[in-house]
């Protein structure tokens, strides 16, 4: 039973220790020989960064993995997530112009204007950077919109920290873009692009932390009459 309740409390650990040997340490090895392999040449850059953005992906997926899996250890078979902004009668009830807001800032400016840029970028035979800096961005924003879906599909409470894990890789991943484009002389539009979406992110990542308690629904855990969604006294019940 002890060692049960040990491994149980230490989960929280591995998963921070997940994330930090396969988002952090990956970026922090690259910082440091980067002068080596600029020196390369771009197909190098672009092959190391994207080496190091898929190393993130992959640790991302084990992490939010990890996550469902210590929730179903230490909880067993809890209510389902029901999605976001669902009240307990199972009305829907999104802030107000979610979403225009959707469509307009993440849609818009965060996919659809960086994929005309790479298209632009190819078509101006400057392929190399845009791999290196739009085009790696695009692939972590559509590894996040594939682990929302999933995990929405599926109905796990870890759905809210999809973004949250992703985004603040992202935000990284862009200030990285900056300064490689003013490395290699890149255009000015790229660099105020990458300018853009770094505020665009931080914004929207601003967003997604105030909307938390409610992607969570914690408006509906306090307990009425000891019971509440099929639990009594924080056990659940039959």
């Amino acid at each position: 039973m002890q060692s049960s309740e040990a491994k149980k409390g230490s989960s929280w650990v591995s998963s921070g220790v997940l994330l930090a040997l396969g988002g952090a340490l990956p970026g922090l090895v690259l910082a440091s020989k980067w002068q080596q392999i600029s020196n390369m040449g771009p197909a190098c850059q672009s092959t190391a960064l994207a080496a190091v953005d898929t190393t993130f992906i992959i640790t991302a997926t084990v992490f939010l993995s990890m996550g469902s899996w210590f929730g179903t250890q230490q909880y067993g078979d809890t209510p389902s997530y029901p999605g976001p902004f669902v009240e307990q009668d199972g009305t829907r009830s999104p802030p107000s112009f979610f979403q225009a807001y959707v469509v307009l800032v993440p849609l818009l400016l965060g996919i659809i204007a960086p994929t005309a840029g790479l298209g632009l970028l190819v078509w101006q035979d400057d392929a190399y950077l845009g791999a290196s800096t739009l085009g790696v961005y695009l692939v972590e924003v559509a590894a996040q919109l594939i682990s929302e879906g999933v995990y929405l599909k599926t109905k796990t409470a870890m759905w809210p920290q999809v973004p949250q894990v992703y985004q603040t890789y992202r935000i990284w991943q862009l200030i990285r873009g900056c300064y490689l484009v003013g490395q290699v002389g890149g255009p000015q539009w790229l660099w105020i692009l990458h300018a853009m979406l770094i505020m665009l992110w931080v914004f929207n990542f601003g967003a997604v932390m105030t909307w938390t308690p409610w992607l969570y629904r914690w408006h509906l855990q306090p307990f009425e009459n000891g019971q509440k969604d099929g639990y009594n006294s924080g056990q659940k019940t039959d």
